[in-house]
């Protein structure tokens, strides 16, 4: 911030003081990454008295989907970026996470509603203006059937099942069958001829998609939870080098050429930066973390660019309580 020709940093609460400036007439000028600038007269005083200041976001143009756990169980909300308007989709007695828009109005999901007390997931597709879940897949042996991935009207589903193996169905949960015999969290290429997972040593593998031509991109550091990027370049992930240490998002390209860019930033133990997603033209990166509330993850933003050129420059853009995970692109 400004004030006349001075500059002014303020504390990590937005605070700061003028005690210190002849009594008079200055201009405020108030600057902040990913808000509008804001300029307010003040009139100083030699008496103390404290003065609040506003200032607006700048608008992200965009929806992300999201799993919260602010009501009893997990829900499906949307989140309207411009707005910051937050709208809860699923209201079930059972867990519903991983959503992924499959159309206009259907939502590819995994839920605990055919087993409401155990953890075993099934393959949903929910209708937003019906409200219905209908299932899609349960595997005959009960195992639990997640992470799903398609293609916008796409009729081949991913997903994983059977412990840690990856499997592809149609979208009427009909011809199952396994394609990788070990993988974790696989997502679909924009081209949908690709598929990109975590192996069981958390390494970056990249398959066709119907899971020949297996290829493992090295990088240091262990990941989960990749996504690609638009147009089908890049891989974000998450990336941890210990098992409970500090975890954070970096991109890759996905023929395996170059290093891996860190783009996420912090300086916790505990920092926990997951699941991230991109923005439809890839300038943005959101994600789930603890930044600003140490015990509750909330959905973040960063620009790509930022997070390349090492700027700890990120927004949040959730809100409400509880824990909110799962971040993907919607419209």
């Amino acid at each position: 911030m400004k004030i006349g020709e001075m500059e002014i940093t303020t504390d990590e609460d937005g605070k700061f003081s003028i005690a210190s400036l002849i009594p008079g007439d200055y201009q405020l000028t108030l600057e902040r990454d990913w808000y509008n600038q804001s300029i307010q007269a003040v009139h100083h005083i030699e008496k103390q008295n404290s003065l609040v200041f506003s200032i607006i976001p700048l608008p992200i143009e965009g929806k992300i989907l999201y799993s919260g756990n602010g009501t009893h169980n997990w829900e499906i909300y949307e989140l309207d970026l411009s707005r910051r308007l937050v709208s809860q989709l699923t209201h079930m007695d059972s867990s519903e996470i991983n959503p992924e828009k499959y159309s206009e109005n259907q939502i590819l999901l995994q839920s605990t509603f055919l087993s409401r007390n155990t953890d075993n997931y099934d393959l949903f597709s929910f209708d937003r203006t019906s409200q219905e879940c209908q299932l899609i897949y349960s595997s005959p042996e009960k195992y639990n059937d997640q992470h799903p991935t398609s293609l916008m009207l796409g009729n081949t589903i991913i997903f994983q099942s059977n412990g840690e193996k990856i499997y592809s169905c149609d979208f009427s949960g009909k011809n199952a069958k396994q394609i990788i015999e070990k993988g974790q969290n696989p997502v679909m290429s924009p081209k949908g001829t690709q598929i990109a997972y975590a192996d069981t040593s958390n390494h970056l593998c990249v398959a066709n998609i119907d899971g020949t031509g297996i290829r493992t991109i090295n990088h240091p550091g262990k990941i989960n939870n990749p996504c690609w990027s638009p147009d089908g370049k890049m891989i974000a992930v998450e990336l941890w080098q210990e098992t409970g240490g500090p975890r954070y998002i970096y991109i890759m390209n996905a023929d395996g050429t170059g290093q891996p860019q860190r783009v996420t930033y912090g300086s916790l133990k505990g920092d926990q930066h997951k699941h991230p997603c991109w923005s439809s033209d890839g300038t943005m990166i959101f994600f789930s973390a603890n930044i600003i509330y140490s015990s509750r993850f909330d959905i973040y933003a960063i620009r790509v660019s930022d997070g390349q050129q090492g700027k700890m420059s990120w927004v949040m853009v959730s809100r409400g309580s509880g824990d909110k995970e799962y971040p993907s692109w919607a419209f």
